[in-house]
C-alpha cells in the first residue's frame, strides 16, 4: 500500500508560468500541526484549522522558493492561491503530470 501524503500546489503566472508543489508525510503533518496549533489532530480528519494550516505552510514554503528564484533572476511572478489535497503520492503527482501531458511528455520534478 503507498503511503499518504499531503500536498500543497501553487500555480504560477508572469514571466514563469508553471506549476509548484510541497508535498510531506502525513506523520511530519501531524508534528507540525500539533505544534501549530497547540493540540493533537487526529490524521487524515483535518478540519477547516488544521487544512488552513497546512495550506499556509505549503504557500509559505512554495513562495520563499519562488521568491528567490525571481529576485535572483530579476523576474515578475504571480502565485495562485494554494490548493490542498491529501492522497496517494502517484494521485497527487498525477495533478501535474496531466495539466502538462498537452505540452510535453516530460516534467521537471
Amino acid at each position: 500500500m503507498e503511503a499518504i501524503r499531503v500536498g500543497v500546489l501553487v500555480q504560477t503566472g508572469g514571466d514563469i508560468s508553471g506549476i509548484f508543489m510541497f508535498l510531506i508525510s502525513e506523520s511530519f503533518t501531524q508534528v507540525m500541526l500539533e505544534q501549530l496549533l497547540g493540540f493533537p489532530v487526529e490524521a487524515g480528519a483535518y478540519d477547516e484549522l488544521a487544512s488552513s494550516a497546512i495550506a499556509e505552510v505549503g504557500n509559505i514554503m512554495c513562495c520563499s522558493y519562488i521568491n528567490a528564484m525571481t529576485v535572483m533572476m530579476d523576474l515578475g511572478v504571480h502565485v495562485s492561491v494554494p490548493d490542498l489535497c491529501i492522497d496517494m503520492t502517484g494521485a497527487i503527482l498525477s495533478v501535474p503530470m496531466i495539466h502538462f501531458a498537452r505540452l510535453s511528455d516530460e516534467l521537471l520534478l
